[in-house]
C-alpha cells in the first residue's frame, strides 16, 4: 500500500513539474487559416493576419522584430549583450492593440503581456489568466520606429524578422539566459 502512495506522489509531483515549464504557443493566422512554416518561414499574403498566442506560465515576453536579417541571425546565434535587443529594455505598446500594428525596433524589443482584462497588449478580450491565455495580435501595418514610418501590408516589400524571448539576468544586470519561445520570417508576396 505504501508503494501504491509513494508511485501516486511521484507522479503527481512530475506532473505539477511539467506544468511549471514555461511554454508560448505562437500561430500565424490570415484569412481565418493558419499559415504553416517552411523552416521558419511563413509566407503571407499583403494583408492584415493574426499571430495567436497560448500561453502556459508566461505573464509576459519580449518581441524582437527587425527588417535586418543580420539582426535576427545574430539573435539566434548569439546569447550576448552586443545584440541591442538582448541589452536593452522594453518599449511599451498601447494597450489592446487599437492600431492593429506591431513596432520593428533594432535598438530594443517591445514587451507584450497579460496581466488582466484591462491591462494588456493585445487584442481585445484574451482569455485566461496573467500566466495561462489565449491572445490574439492583429496586424494591417508595421510601425518602423527606426525611421518614423508606417509600412501598410499592401505594400510592404522586404521580410520581417520575429524573434520572441525572455532574458534572465543575474544581479549585476548581466545575461544568464535568453530564453526563445519563437522565431520566424514573415515573406509576404
Amino acid at each position: 500500500m505504501a508503494r501504491i502512495y509513494l508511485s501516486t506522489l511521484l507522479l503527481m509531483l512530475s506532473v505539477l513539474g511539467l506544468s511549471q515549464n514555461k511554454v508560448l504557443k505562437v500561430k500565424i493566422l490570415q484569412n481565418g487559416e493558419e499559415v504553416l512554416p517552411s523552416n521558419n518561414v511563413y509566407n503571407l499574403k499583403r494583408e492584415e493576419f493574426t499571430i495567436n498566442f497560448t500561453s502556459n506560465n508566461i505573464e509576459g515576453f519580449l518581441v524582437g522584430a527587425t527588417l535586418d536579417p543580420n539582426i535576427y541571425k545574430s539573435a539566434l546565434e548569439n546569447i550576448n549583450a552586443e545584440i541591442s535587443w538582448f541589452s536593452n529594455t522594453g518599449v511599451a505598446d498601447g494597450l489592446y492593440n487599437p492600431d492593429k500594428s506591431m513596432f520593428i525596433l533594432d535598438d530594443a524589443p517591445s514587451y507584450w503581456y497579460y496581466s488582466s482584462k484591462k491591462d494588456h497588449r493585445f487584442d481585445k478580450n484574451p482569455k485566461g489568466t496573467p500566466t495561462n491565455y489565449i491572445s490574439n495580435r492583429t496586424i494591417s501595418s508595421f510601425e518602423n520606429l527606426n525611421t518614423n514610418q508606417i509600412i501598410n501590408l499592401k505594400t510592404i516589400g522586404q521580410p520581417v524578422y520575429l524573434y520572441f524571448y525572455n532574458v534572465d539576468r543575474d544581479d549585476n544586470y548581466n545575461i544568464i539566459n535568453v530564453e526563445n519561445y519563437f522565431h520566424g520570417q514573415l515573406n509576404f508576396h
